[in-house]
């Protein structure tokens, strides 16, 4: 077992949510589908941390999360990509984003080969790889999220909270990250994916929960 949601309750904005209780085992991937407002990011807030829940219990590999902050979950393995992307930094290229992604995730591929060759691999399938050394302000909006995306899956972790990875990228990039999603899933743990419905690279997902409605 992953991941267990135990009668968890939120809030989201004026709305009252949940109770949501579900299961994630090694190699789940898990989609959360609703509209717009339906409380899809609050849900991955409460489970990174971000937010406090208001009932309920979130354990990973059976340890309770609830008093447990945000900066230590990031280290027990948790990983998220947010759903709106801050404002990149000018000086940064690419490959300094990624690098500092790692660092502050407390590894660093610069000494680990290993981390460095799966960058590489995920840029190339990205159609990454002309572009890392690039300034992030040069970049497309898609291009920065497929960055970022590379960011969250190039440290080891057990679960991936991704809130609408496949927003702003074209179809080709967008079946490659449902792919690359799926690998590290296969190797690494389990995902929750945030998603609207009807998106057709849901399909990779083993289950699926419907957030906000009656």
């Amino acid at each position: 077992m992953i991941v267990e949601v135990e009668s968890v309750a939120w809030i989201a904005g004026s709305l009252r949510l949940g109770p949501v209780s579900l299961n994630l085992h090694d190699g789940d991937v898990l989609c959360i589908v609703g509209t717009n407002g339906s409380g899809k990011s609050t849900f991955l807030d409460a489970i990174c941390g971000s937010i406090t829940v208001e009932h309920g219990n979130i354990l990973l590999n059976r340890r309770n999360l609830v008093n447990v902050p945000t900066w230590r979950r990031a280290r027990l393995g948790i990983r998220r990509l947010l759903q709106n992307s801050p404002s990149p930094d000018p000086d940064l290229s690419g490959r300094d984003f990624i690098s500092l992604s790692t660092r502050i995730s407390g590894w660093s591929y610069l000494r680990r080969p290993m981390i460095s060759s799966d960058i590489i691999s995920m840029a190339e399938k990205l159609g990454l790889s002309s572009l890392l050394d690039q300034p992030l302000t040069s970049l497309s909006y898609g291009t920065w999220r497929a960055i970022q995306f590379i960011g969250v899956l190039a440290v080891p972790g057990c679960l991936l909270l991704l809130d609408e990875p496949f927003a702003g990228l074209d179809q080709e990039r967008a079946d490659h990250m449902a792919d690359l999603i799926s690998s590290y899933v296969a190797r690494s743990g389990a995902a929750i994916i945030a998603a609207h419905p009807g998106d057709p690279r849901s399909s990779i997902s083993t289950s699926a929960v419907n957030i906000g409605e009656a």
